[in-house]
């Protein structure tokens, strides 16, 4: 399987963000796994 990364910013004050909550699901025939 591959990898995923992802990258928040914070643009009230120009820097990454911190401590976000990331959900990830996969599709898979109409329902979520």
């Amino acid at each position: 399987m591959g990898k995923l990364s992802t990258h928040v910013l914070d643009t009230a004050h120009g820097r990454p963000a911190a401590h976000v909550a990331i959900e990830l699901y996969a599709v898979d025939g109409g329902s979520r796994t």
